[in-house]
């Protein structure tokens, strides 16, 4: 019986379609379990208890622990840039797992059985989630507006729904994203509404502009990924910081991905900084959660080196 944890947005669902859709594997032979970022300090433990239960455990877009029985992931891993096996699926220049899966595991099988259309798919949906994992859309306004099945997905994911129905419904359908939505009676239009009006920040934020860094204080995940980029364009990196809980805080950093010439385009985000032991993302996008008694030395010293790269 497996036991599958999976990063709990898009990529990671994809994913773990694709991982059902690869091994044939039927209902009663796994377990899903979405997990977010903020697991990532307990993993290890959560990994140790499912393996003395018997399970063979796999982590998908998510962390890598002792005794996987499988992995597949792309963000960023101290000491290791590539790592393939029959057990490990690691890439950290990948865009998405999902499209890394796809393309190294699951397609190889559709094409070797000449399946030419759901290759065809395969490879639509691993250049789609590579779009919205990288965040290359090619405007802030294709973000906002458009319509194209996985943008009306990601909404959907986004606003935490049954993931693993979500996740089961995509492998029966071949990663037919259009069968899905249609499945799942989302309506496109009516999200895409969400989220141009959730992108009107209002007083859900705190801006506090630093020259090319904005440091935006908000309700946590009460704004989308981007929100600030929109309304201030001249910001090339923004820090966002929510409270989690009484003990601790959230904190996401992201590139401005519209910005010609971002001053911060080499800077890699991904290298933990000082206070964080749960800091995890790519070169353009990071985050973690920082103890409360951190929370100030952490902001301004991310703040300083930030700053100081900004006046090489």
């Amino acid at each position: 019986m497996y036991k599958i944890f999976y990063h709990n947005d898009l990529d990671g669902v994809i994913t773990a379609s694709a991982f059902i859709l690869r091994n044939k594997l039927k209902k009663e032979k796994y377990i899903l379990s979405p997990i977010s970022s903020e697991g990532r300090t307990i993993f290890n433990k959560i990994v140790s208890r499912n393996i003395m239960k018997g399970y063979d455990v796999v982590s998908l877009d998510f962390d890598r622990a002792d005794r996987l029985s499988f992995w597949c992931d792309h963000h960023s891993v101290d000491g290791v840039s590539y790592l393939v096996n029959e057990n490990v699926l690691y890439d950290k220049n990948a865009k998405s797992a999902a499209s890394l899966y796809i393309r190294n595991l699951l397609l190889p099988i559709e094409e070797d059985k000449l399946f030419f259309n759901n290759a065809k798919r395969y490879e639509e949906v691993a250049v789609a989630i590579d779009m919205v994992d990288s965040a290359s859309y090619e405007s802030i306004r294709y973000y906002k507006n458009s319509l194209n099945p996985i943008m009306t997905l990601k909404r959907y994911v986004d606003l935490k729904p049954d993931l693993n129905e979500v996740v089961e419904l995509l492998a029966k359908t071949k990663l037919n994203l259009k069968k899905a939505i249609k499945t799942l009676e989302i309506n496109p239009e009516m999200l895409r509404s969400m989220a141009i009006d959730s992108f009107k920040t209002g007083d859900k934020f705190e801006f506090i502009d630093y020259g090319f860094i904005a440091l935006c204080k908000e309700e946590c995940n009460s704004v989308p990924r981007y929100a600030e980029f929109d309304e201030h364009s001249s910001t090339a990196i923004s820090i966002r910081v929510s409270v989690k809980d009484v003990d601790s805080i959230i904190v996401r950093v992201s590139k401005n991905p519209w910005m010609t010439h971002n001053p911060f385009a080499n800077i890699d985000l991904s290298v933990p900084p000082k206070y964080s032991d749960t800091w995890g993302g790519h070169k353009n996008v990071a985050g973690g959660v920082i103890p409360m008694p951190y929370k100030d030395l952490f902001i301004d010293s991310l703040i300083e080196t930030l700053m100081d790269y900004r006046r090489k």
